[in-house]
């Protein structure tokens, strides 16, 4: 099969486009795909190993097939691998993809970003399954309020004086005015607070004013943040591990990383630089990226011996089954956050009805 320019082909262009957003998102897949790619390349070259899979998917309509006929397209074009990978993979799995394949270890390099990959599934997969719970509490909390202030808490008060309600029935009927009254508002207000959060993520360094100081000190100790923040330290170690793995320097490795960062992982990895520019190698562990424990472990295995590469070998898969340890306990606290809000609502929803109603009621009885 000949390399595929899907240039002149708008619907080719639009599966294209969706996989690779697909791609970049699901990361089983990738653990797959590179494991493909790593038995495939015990025999065959890179380019002929692309052509074979490439052909086979784009047979039977599969959105990757055309995927992989792009990057046999890009490479036979003259584009380097790193340029392709680059656009595909989330950062860290194309740095250890091109690091192996300068050296020619394009079957290692995909062996370690399948490894990678594989973490990233485990863990996204692990957190999806936790949180589902908590989520789908305040969803129903939520919608519980929003459907006694739209629907039920009008009806009852037609024809009522709620000026003459206790204080509890008339917080009720403030709550259903507001509800009402401003539920775009409300809606577009979630709506971009939940953008706001997520390009926070990545992107909020503790070095940015005026919020940097905020994330260090507060946000990175609250969820989302401090899940994000565990993850990140996580895939650096299993990431450093990788390149330390393919035979690259220490110093070089974190320079690698810090080029396709994020700003917020850039940051630490910043100082990690500039402190191993001293000759401090325990910055690593003491910048504060990387959880307690984790950065103890690092920490005394720099201090005791020379095994470096080995402490960030083990810490990488240890930091993987800390942090799903902690989204588990994170699961159980939130969900019981959730269901005391939610009997807590419902009472205090319920005690507002019924005061109000016991007030009307003694009232036409006196």
């Amino acid at each position: 099969m000949a390399s595929a320019d899907f240039s002149k082909d708008p619907m080719a262009k639009v599966n294209v486009w969706l996989a690779r957003r697909m791609f970049r998102l699901k990361a089983g897949d990738r653990a797959d795909l590179f494991d493909t790619m790593q038995f495939y390349l015990e025999n065959y070259k890179f380019e002929t190993t692309l052509m074979a899979l490439a052909e086979r998917r784009l047979a039977r309509s599969e959105m990757y097939g055309y995927m992989l006929a792009d990057w046999l397209h890009s490479l036979q074009s003259g584009r380097s691998l790193g340029d392709v990978m680059t656009e595909w993979l989330p950062s860290d799995e194309a740095t250890i993809i091109n690091v192996n394949a300068r050296e020619k270890k394009d079957q290692e390099g995909f062996r370690l970003a399948m490894l990678l990959a594989s973490s990233k599934k485990e863990m996204i997969g692990s957190i999806i399954g936790q949180l589902a719970m908590p989520v789908m509490a305040l969803l129903v909390v939520i919608g519980m309020i929003a459907m006694i202030g739209i629907f039920l808490v009008p009806t009852l008060t037609k024809g009522q004086k709620v000026e003459n309600w206790p204080w509890a029935g008339q917080a009720v009927v403030a709550i259903s005015d507001f509800i009402i009254n401003y539920t775009v508002l409300i809606g577009v207000g979630m709506v971009g607070v939940t953008f706001v959060v997520i390009y926070s993520l990545g992107r909020l360094r503790p070095d940015s004013i005026p919020l940097g100081p905020v994330r260090a000190i507060v946000l990175d100790k609250l969820p989302p943040w401090s899940i994000y923040k565990t993850i990140q330290g996580a895939a650096f170690l299993l990431s450093l591990a990788s390149l330390l793995k393919a035979k690259v320097e220490l110093k070089p490795a974190i320079s690698e990383l810090m080029k396709s960062s994020n700003p917020y992982t850039r940051y630490y990895l910043e100082l990690m630089d500039d402190g191993m520019s001293s000759g401090q190698y325990t910055v690593i562990a003491d910048c504060g990226f990387l959880e307690d424990n984790t950065a103890n472990t690092i920490a005394d295995f720099i201090r005791l011996s020379d095994s470096f590469d080995e402490a960030v070998e083990k810490m990488g898969t240890k930091s993987v089954e800390f942090a799903l340890r902690k989204m588990a306990i994170l699961s159980g606290t939130l969900s019981g956050i959730m269901g005391l809000v939610f009997v807590m609502t419902l009472m205090f929803f319920i005690y507002g009805i019924s005061s109000a109603f016991l007030s009307v009621y003694t009232s036409f009885s006196v």
